[in-house]
């Protein structure tokens, strides 16, 4: 189990963490403290989706129904002014998404913080409804978008979505031994 100084992090920082690292165990895991700056990591799963979804390769027409989807992480550290004033800095990090995709996730995250209030529970709960109401279909196409967005990771352009399709089916087969 990891230590975090607790005398260096607001009773609210330590409290959320209890909370988020009773509900994740081994999905929670502290990265850095400095600063008064604590950084974890928390294992976002999609272990079963509650329908299948057809997975569908636009630019080869491959398709195929999947029912799992690999976890994500989001990457979570708190400013010496969260909850109060500011939301914490966080990172999704993610392969299967596209640049466009993930801002658009987290323009939402952005919009739902509320100063006071802690927010990573309901972060996680909005990535996870995300995954779980994807329309019954996820389709993976080629495109070339970059950026500088520190809020989100993805390697989607470098991989290529020929091959994020083959590993995602290849997820699905494992996960459905």
């Amino acid at each position: 189990m990891e230590y975090i100084d607790k005398e260096l992090i607001p009773a609210e920082h330590e409290e959320e963490i209890l909370v988020l690292r009773s509900i994740f165990n081994e999905d929670f895991v502290s990265v850095d403290n400095v600063d008064h700056q604590s950084t974890f990591n928390l294992i976002v799963r999609f272990d079963s989706l509650p329908e299948k979804i057809l997975l569908i390769h636009n630019q080869t027409n491959a398709s195929t129904e999947v029912s799992h989807l690999p976890p994500i992480t989001l990457r979570i550290t708190y400013r010496n002014t969260y909850p109060k004033i500011d939301p914490p800095l966080y990172c999704i990090e993610c392969d299967y998404l596209t640049c466009d995709q993930l801002s658009s996730l987290a323009n939402q995250m952005d919009k739902m913080w509320m100063s006071g209030d802690v927010i990573v529970y309901t972060w996680i709960e909005f990535l996870k409804d995300y995954f779980f109401n994807l329309n019954n279909q996820f389709i993976l196409f080629d495109i070339n978008s970059s950026t500088d967005d520190k809020r989100f990771r993805t390697n989607y352009d470098k991989i290529g979505s020929k091959q994020i399709y083959e590993q995602l089916v290849e997820y699905n087969r494992v996960q459905n031994q």
